[in-house]
């Protein structure tokens, strides 16, 4: 960004264990309490405001009330995306269909091109922010429950429909989830789809996890007993005792179905119930759906005639940069607003590929996930939407299940920089943060890759602003001694008119970004971009 600069003047920062913090964010945790994990699995979410790249704000709890304890956010979550991508595209790193297109946009009507893989071998629709990761890298995982707790997701659904269980992988992130929770901090609660071999295959899960009492806080109870979609029919004895049962149901036919919850429909989607069937149990809000345009039968995500994320209104809109505002998944949102069941399951997260199918010379065929527009995976990427359809995420649970009130900020004070630190004990908010996000990263991605990142340093454990007539005073709290300085160190940025047209992405000054000599920092203003 354009700067000036000023030696910090007029501008106190109180010092402990570690300086100033660069950013605050929707990952911090609620005013003057630690995070804990939901109580029966009832997870409020955060309410700090934020805005996306689109400039949609979202709604606080002025607008949507308080939360909800009778309304649940499930999340279908896929275990499998890097399963069959073991494998280089040329050039180096996984196939990526988004990727392929913009080199050749004419790539689909040559499916013996060497930029695809294999058939059989499962490709990426697009980049994930994180990089083409391991469904078991901890240094993930740890974002996902960070990002989704803070969204108000009550439980992350796994999808185990194909007879795969994938054991490894939901161990691993229970483990990572456990150890954010023993941290202070939150995550949703956990629970399974099943639907090929349903009755085995649910039994697997159920030695595997439940029966020898694994992880047993992190199960998501529905009327009393842990959740398991499996097909009653299909189920065991045990297993009915055990679990509340639910059958996956599948687009085939569009009805409202009984005991029965869909993991993806068509706008205005049908929904399921138990007793009475004009009382909905549960509905699916989907990003996309590989359903056609003309009358909601399943088809093939390449095939051109899906239900894009630009879908909306009976059409597929084509406006450039339609792909960016979610409309396909807004209208999803609004038929759960129009139900308000208890339930809604929301699909996806982390289905980041789907295997390339057809006969060699024949037409290329992606089943459930295609490029940008024809996939329906709400975790931020890397370039396209970015992280739109996570901010929409947000408002719309807040929507749907309510928000917990702004913390009120506590009276002006001056603070004494050379005073004890007990003269913060009052002032609030708190801004209590995640533990551990300074944890490295070193851990395989797919097709050889290797991720490495040893950036993180000071991990920020709390936040707090006071404020004068004349001056403001910044707190920051770290879990062990500061680093020393260095570069892109402990930085300060600060929206001082609420603003966000102005400034580096709204942000007016930044402290700490150069440093002088002797200890000084400096206060720099914006006065355009970031330079």
């Amino acid at each position: 960004m354009k700067l000036t600069q000023n030696i910090v003047k007029g501008l106190a920062m109180g010092l402990v264990a570690g300086v100033l913090q660069v950013q605050t964010s929707l990952a911090l945790e609620g005013a003057g309490a630690s995070p804990s994990a939901p109580e029966s699995g009832h997870n409020p979410g955060v309410p700090w405001p934020a805005t996306d790249a689109l400039g949609r704000q979202l709604p606080l709890e002025a607008q949507v009330g308080p939360p909800r304890r009778d309304r649940f956010v499930g999340m279908f979550y896929f275990l499998t995306h890097s399963e069959g991508v073991d494998m280089r595209a040329p050039g180096g790193g996984p196939y990526d269909v988004s990727k392929i297109l913009a080199r050749d946009p004419d790539a689909l009507k040559h499916p013996d091109s060497p930029r695809w893989g294999p058939i059989g071998v499962s490709e990426y629709w697009g980049e994930p922010l994180y990089g083409y990761y391991r469904s078991d890298d901890p240094w993930v995982l740890r974002r996902h429950a960070q990002l989704l707790a803070d969204a108000g997701v009550d439980v992350l659904i796994f999808d185990t429909t194909n007879a795969r269980t994938y054991p490894e992988i939901y161990l691993e992130l229970c483990r990572v989830f456990s150890e954010v929770r023993r941290e202070g901090g939150r995550t949703p609660q956990i629970a399974f789809m099943v639907h090929t071999q349903a009755g085995e295959t649910a039994a697997k899960i159920y030695h595997r996890l439940y029966q020898p009492g694994l992880y047993r806080a992190l199960w998501f109870y529905w009327h009393g007993k842990p959740l398991m979609i499996c097909d009653p029919k299909a189920a065991s004895p045990e297993l009915k005792r055990f679990f509340t049962l639910r059958a996956a149901h599948w687009p085939f036919t569009l009805t409202n179905t009984p005991y029965a919850w869909y993991w993806e429909a068509p706008y205005p989607q049908p929904y399921g119930y138990t007793e009475n069937p004009k009382q909905p149990e549960e509905v699916n809000v989907s990003v996309a759906q590989n359903l056609r345009r003309r009358d909601g039968k399943v088809t093939n995500m390449s095939n051109g005639d899906a239900r894009g994320r630009s879908f909306h209104d009976g059409r597929e809109d084509r406006a450039a940069g339609a792909v960016n505002f979610g409309y396909n998944f807004q209208e999803q949102w609004q038929r759960a607003f129009e139900l308000h069941p208890p339930f809604v399951m929301v699909t996806g997260w982390n289905e980041w590929t789907a295997g390339r199918w057809g006969k060699p010379g024949g037409p290329i065929v992606f089943v459930d996930q295609f490029d940008e527009e024809f996939s329906r995976d709400i975790e931020p990427m890397r370039g396209g939407h970015g992280d739109n359809y996570y901010w929409q995420l947000v408002a719309n649970v807040r929507r749907f299940k309510g928000v917990p009130a702004l913390p009120e900020a506590s009276a002006p004070k001056t603070i004494r920089i050379a005073g004890s630190f007990h003269q913060w004990d009052d002032v609030a908010p708190e801004f209590c943060d995640y533990l551990g996000e300074t944890a490295s990263r070193n851990f395989d991605g797919v097709a050889g890759l290797h991720y490495i990142n040893h950036t993180g340093r000071n991990d920020l454990v709390a936040f707090k602003v006071a404020r004068d007539s004349k001056d403001v005073y910044f707190y920051a709290r770290t879990r062990r001694a500061m680093t020393p300085p260095g570069t892109n160190w402990m930085w300060l940025l600060i929206d001082s008119d609420h603003d966000s047209t102005n400034g580096w992405e709204g942000y007016d000054f930044i402290v700490n970004r150069t440093l002088g000599p002797g200890g000084k920092t400096w206060l720099e203003r914006n006065e355009g971009n970031w330079h």
